[in-house]
């Protein structure tokens, strides 16, 4: 059995390792994510595209079941207030809206 260690329990340490756990064999491969008990979580929002979608897919991960574990939300984008100017905003979307 190989050995795989996974330096970093962060949002990719644990991406890394959950894809990994699901492309390859259990009886081939002994994956452990080392993580530090000195650091704190990031405590702001962290996101990801989405596009990080299709990639949860292909690797056959739950989005739906993460998503709902996490407590996460989906963001469609972000809205800049005053971009331009007072009373100015600008809306950038994160992938397409609407139906696909």
């Amino acid at each position: 059995m190989k050995k795989l260690v996974i330096l970093g329990g962060g949002t990719a340490g644990c991406i890394a390792a959950a894809a990994l756990a699901k492309k390859l064999s259990p009886a081939l491969y002994d994956i452990t994510v080392l993580e530090s008990s000195n650091v704190e979580g990031v405590g702001v929002g962290e996101s990801v595209l989405p596009s990080f979608m299709s990639f949860m897919r292909k690797f056959g991960l739950d989005e739906e079941g993460i998503i709902e574990k996490i407590g996460a939300s989906i963001k469609l984008g972000t809205r800049f207030n005053d971009w331009c100017g007072d009373k100015d905003s600008f809306f950038h979307q994160l992938g397409g809206l609407g139906c696909e």
